[in-house]
C-alpha cells in the first residue's frame, strides 16, 4: 500500500499507519535525513520480518524514534550533560545519541553492551507517528544492509516495497545524508558514524564548559539550596568541573536568602548566607546547557519567554527521578517546613547526579 502524504499537512492517514504498526506491520516513510523503515519494537513478528527483508545482522539494534525529549526516561538510565549539550544544538534533527539503556537487553533496541540509540527527527511524519503510537518505534534506514541509503521513494529497492505493509510517500527528503551517531555513554563522547553533523561541529560543542542552572521564583530559597547541594555532592563524587548557578523568574536583584533557608542549610554544613538573588535573563538562559526548575509554572514560564531553550529546560524532579512533581515554595512557613524542603531538594540532587552518570 502506498499513501501520498504532504509533510506540511500530516492528517488522518497517520491513523491508518498506526493501525498497521500496532498489528505488527512494517511502514516505510521519509525522515529529515533518508527514508526509513519503522516497526512496533514490542512486536517480535514485526522485528523478525524487518531484519529478514533488510538482511540486517541480528546483533545490530534498531534506533528508537521519539517526538519529544520528555519521552526519553522510560528508555534511558543515565543522561550525561554532554548529551544534553548536543541535544540543545541538534534535536530535533540529524543526530542519533547512544545512551545506557533502562530496558531489557533482549529488546531489539538495545545492544549487547546495554546501549540504546535514540533520535528525535525534525521531519513531521515520523514525529507524528512516534507521538501518537503508544509503543516504541524501532527504525532503520530503508535500504538493504550494506547498500546506499535512499532519499527518494522512487529509489526504494523493489524487494523492500513488496514486503513493507505501507509506504508513506512524502517526496524527496531534505538533508539526503544519514544522521551522525554519537556514543554519549563514554567520556568524552565518541563519534560512531559521521553523517550530516560533522565531526568538527561535535567536537566544538563538546569542548565547551558544562553548565547547569537551577531556577525558582525569587532565587532566595529553593534554587540557591539546590545549587549549594549540587556543588557539595558533585565535588565529592566527580572529577569533572561543572559551572553551577541559580536564578529566579521573579527575582529582585541582590536579595538575600531567606533566614530560615540559611539556617537549615547551616544544619547541613553548608553556608549560603553570601548568596545574592539573580533575575533570569535571556543571556543566562542562552549560556547554560541544562536548566532545572523547581515547579511546572517556572518550567512553562521559561519556555514561554525563551522558546529557543525548550530542549534544555526540565522540571528538576522529572530529570532527576522521572516524575513530574513540584518542589513547593516554603515562603512564610515554619522552620520544620524548610527542613523538609532541604531534605527533598538534597534527595533530588543526589538522584540528579546519578542521572548525569558522570561519576569518576
Amino acid at each position: 500500500m502506498i499513501i501520498k502524504v504532504d509533510p506540511v499537512r500530516v492528517g488522518k492517514e497517520i491513523e491508518q499507519v498506526l493501525d498497521i504498526l500496532k498489528k505488527g506491520g512494517i511502514a516505510a516513510f521519509p525522515t529529515d535525513t533518508v527514508y526509513g523503515l519503522g516497526v512496533n519494537a514490542e512486536s517480535q513478528r514485526a522485528v523478525f520480518k524487518l531484519y529478514k527483508i533488510k538482511k540486517r545482522p541480528k546483533g545490530k539494534p534498531l534506533i528508537l524514534f521519539l517526538s519529544k525529549k520528555e519521552q526519553l526516561f522510560p528508555f534511558v538510565k543515565t543522561f550525561p550533560i554532554q548529551a544534553q549539550k548536543l541535544i540543545n544544538h541538534y534535536w530535533p534533527g540529524p543526530l542519533t545519541l547512544l545512551f545506557k539503556a533502562n530496558i531489557s537487553l533482549f529488546s531489539p533496541l538495545v545492544s549487547k553492551e546495554g546501549k540504546i540509540g535514540i533520535r528525535i527527527p525534525s521531519h513531521s511524519i515520523p514525529r507524528e507517528i512516534a507521538q501518537r503510537s503508544g509503543f516504541p518505534l524501532g527504525t532503520t534506514s530503508a535500504n538493504l544492509s550494506g547498500e546506499p541509503e535512499v532519499t527518494s521513494p522512487k529509489s526504494l529497492p523493489p524487494e523492500l516495497i513488496r514486503e513493507v505493509d505501507v509506504l508513506l510517500d512524502g517526496g524527496d527528503v531534505l538533508l539526503e545524508k544519514v544522521s551522525t551517531v554519537v556514543d554519549a555513554t563514554s567520556f568524552p563522547p565518541q563519534i560512531i558514524r559521521e553523517g550530516w553533523v560533522s565531526r568538527e561541529e561535535i567536537m566544538k560543542v563538546e569542548k565547551e564548559e558544562e553548565k547547569i542552572l537551577f531556577i525558582c521564583t525569587g532565587n532566595t530559597c529553593r534554587s540557591p539550596m539546590a545549587e549549594a547541594f549540587f556543588k557539595k555532592i558533585w565535588s565529592q563524587k566527580a572529577k569533572e568541573k561543572i559551572k553551577v548557578k541559580s536564578a529566579g523568574t521573579g527575582a529582585i536583584a541582590n536579595s538575600k536568602p531567606s533566614e530560615l533557608a540559611i539556617e537549615v542549610m547551616r544544619e547541613k554544613g553548608i553556608d549560603i548566607s553570601f548568596h545574592r538573588a539573580t533575575p533570569l535573563t535571556p543571556e543566562i538562559v542562552k549560556e547554560y546547557d541544562l536548566i532545572l526548575t523547581m515547579e511546572e509554572k517556572q518550567h512553562q514560564r521559561v519556555i514561554n519567554l525563551f522558546s529557543f531553550a525548550a530542549e534544555k529546560v526540565w522540571l528538576l524532579s522529572e530529570f532527576a527521578s522521572g516524575k513530574r512533581e513540584d518542589i513547593i515554595d516554603p515562603l512564610g512557613g515554619p522552620l520544620n517546613i524548610y527542613r523538609e524542603l532541604a531534605l527533598q531538594i538534597e534527595e533530588e540532587i543526589k538522584k540528579l547526579i546519578e542521572r548525569l552518570g558522570e561519576e569518576k
